[in-house]
């Protein structure tokens, strides 16, 4: 089961449309818009062919950018809503970047972005713990947030092998950032083990089940294991997956993350 050429193009041009003029991509039209679901939207919109309207929204991550590398999380009319600053949120521009400049193979692209993956990338690796864990946020004083989340780290994972990946296309070498994903790696692992107080309990969310299988830190035997642990808990049969176990919703964006996860698993069956 595949998207036909007229649903990927009404997809990606329902985006196109509530794109604003600054480039900045709301949830909806007249919504608010997060850096994360933002780039998303502009991974689509390359992916679909709109690649002038991908390229805007990347010149309005870089026009937006904290001097300490970050972003706000919500935004709204072009104005900042909560200052709050996700690092889960600033490392996704590694992932953004690198999926941009695999579709168009655009050199230039890649070297004009990396000041602002790198700027973002740091901020991330400050938050990071002793133990490996990716400290979700830091407000707008500087205080970093109180626990670790395993979603966000699992992604983070993803973000450092692409931000890593960047710097070795561009002839950059940052050792820090492979010794650092390393630690991630360590700490979801030790999480799934037997360790689970490194992050804050969130196992209610699906998120939480497939992330560590899409951020790439689980692979192979480990990845389809993973997948089976709590497989009728989150799926519904012909419909897709729960946002939460304990809520009946089966949400969009969960479910073709799992399809992705499923594919990376070699699950490639139930993916479809």
């Amino acid at each position: 089961m595949t998207l036909t050429p007229r649903q990927l193009a009404s997809t990606v041009d329902t985006i196109a449309e509530v794109q604003r003029r600054d480039g900045c991509i709301p949830w909806f039209r007249d919504g608010h818009a997060d850096p994360w679901d933002h780039l998303e939207a502009a991974m689509a919109l390359a992916a679909g062919g709109r690649h002038h309207e991908a390229e805007r929204a990347y010149e309005w991550m870089v026009a937006n950018q904290l001097p300490e590398g970050a972003w706000a999380f919500y935004y709204r009319d072009g104005a900042v809503e909560d200052p709050t600053r996700d690092a889960n949120f600033a490392a996704y521009m590694a992932t953004a970047v690198w999926h941009h400049f695999l579709l168009g193979d655009d050199l230039g692209f890649l070297e004009a972005l990396w000041p602002t993956v790198e700027r973002a990338v740091d901020f991330v690796l400050d938050l990071q713990t002793p133990g490996g864990e990716i400290t979700w946020s830091r407000d707008a004083d500087g205080r970093p947030g109180a626990f670790a989340l395993l979603t966000s780290s699992s992604c983070v994972h993803l973000s450092l092998r692409c931000a890593i990946a960047t710097a070795e296309r561009l002839g950059h070498e940052r050792p820090d950032w492979e010794l650092s994903l390393g630690s991630v790696a360590y700490a979801v692992g030790r999480a799934l083990t037997d360790e689970p107080e490194r992050f804050e309990p969130k196992d209610r969310f699906s998120m939480d089940w497939y992330y560590p299988v899409l951020g790439g830190v689980l692979s192979g035997d480990a990845a389809r294991a993973r997948l089976g642990e709590r497989w009728d808990t989150f799926v519904v049969p012909g419909r897709g997956v729960r946002c939460v176990a304990d809520e009946p919703w089966v949400t969009a964006a969960e479910t073709c993350e799992l399809v992705i996860a499923l594919d990376l698993s070699g699950r490639h069956d139930d993916a479809v």
